[in-house]
């Protein structure tokens, strides 16, 4: 990334290239006050291809993840499921992380790990509900759920917590109608122009994005007397006029769908070994262009080789650190701010933000 300041301090010149010699994309940008935001679903180890056991050897490399953010002057928001809050790997770190104003520590629900269960399994987990979305279940047990891990994060850290991501992105309005009743500050549970419709709960498909905002918002309680703020993960399509044409024919029928997905889907900021990082650099500046917040999102389990789908091996594995590096530093070269995410919705309340709601 080559970086050309102007005469105005707030307006850099950035190009996304690997020597002053090659072809660049560039772009000017007004970097006045854009937050950057780094989310970590803090969870178990390979939680989709084993749901039947749970292992935490991912939350071992934290301090190594945590040294990188406060190297770079990144204040991540860790999203614990309940088996984080009781491991004893990793937790101690960041507890005296968030005790020292370097990181903060968010609610990420999933429903078949977390108490009090239907039909236990063998390792804390609730047959009646694997891999289910939080919106399946019926209120007095996503209530029970919910409040379990809120009391966890709790009783492990002492602190309440502000932020909540849902497991699987399956936020609803009753969600938010509790978060809002225990004094959440925000939710990052919406992807902007993705549907994950064909991907199944307990019996139930996914939640779909495809006409959600972009921008951060207020979304309201049931009765409309209290909001919190919605920061939606970053998104991006790769084909944006495609996009616009299809998303909304993409709600009317499976192939539709299909064809959007593969035409035009968008892509989230976050780290893949299978992705160039200047695709990642790239889908910043843009997100800058437009104002929006730059939020890049990973799994915990992401960091160590052989506890995600993307990370079997160790080359895999050195090219997600690899990335990370890269996004720090140019988040840092382009001035944004970093910050927790219930700093940035306490940030984002003081603006004149829309109330909608993207689901129901």
């Amino acid at each position: 990334m080559l970086i050309w300041w102007t005469a105005d301090p707030t307006l850099v010149w950035f190009s996304i290239s690997s020597s002053p010699n090659t072809q660049a994309t560039g772009a000017l940008l007004n970097i006045t006050q854009i937050p950057f935001l780094v989310t970590v679903d803090t969870e178990a180890d390979d939680a989709w291809r084993h749901p039947d056991r749970i292992r935490l050897d991912n939350l071992t490399v934290l301090p190594k993840f945590q040294a990188l953010c406060s190297a770079y002057g990144v204040v991540p928001t860790y999203l614990l499921t309940y088996e984080c809050c009781s491991a004893s790997a990793g937790v101690t770190y960041i507890d005296a992380c968030m005790k020292a104003g370097a990181c903060e520590i968010g609610h990420h629900l999933h429903v078949w790990t977390t108490p009090p269960f239907e039909q236990p399994g063998n390792g804390g987990i609730d047959r009646a509900w694997l891999h289910a979305f939080q919106f399946e279940l019926p209120n007095s047990l996503f209530q029970d759920k919910a409040e379990t891990l809120k009391e966890a994060i709790k009783s492990t850290f002492g602190c309440q917590p502000r932020s909540h991501r849902a497991g699987r992105w399956g936020v609803d309005q009753r969600t938010i109608s509790w978060l809002v009743q225990n004094e959440f500050l925000v939710d990052s549970s919406v992807v902007p122009g993705i549907s994950w419709k064909r991907q199944t709960g307990s019996a139930s498909s996914g939640p779909e994005y495809l006409l959600a905002s972009s921008g951060p918002h207020r979304w309201c309680s049931a009765d409309n007397q209290e909001c919190l703020v919605e920061i939606p993960a970053s998104a991006l399509p790769l084909r944006p006029l495609c996009h616009l044409a299809l998303r909304r024919l993409a709600r009317q029928s499976a192939w539709l769908e299909r064809l959007h997905k593969r035409l035009a889907r968008p892509r989230m900021l976050r780290p893949d070994p299978s992705r160039d990082v200047r695709e990642l650099e790239e889908m910043m500046i843009t997100l800058v262009q437009r104002g929006l917040p730059v939020q890049l999102m990973l799994h915990s389990s992401e960091l160590l080789s052989g506890t995600s789908p993307i990370t079997r091996t160790e080359e895999q594995t050195t090219r997600i650190w690899k990335q990370l590096e890269r996004v720090f530093s140019a988040a840092r070269e382009m001035g944004l701010l970093p910050m927790g995410l219930s700093d940035a919705a306490s940030w984002y309340d003081k603006q004149n933000l829309q109330a909608y709601s993207p689901v129901r």
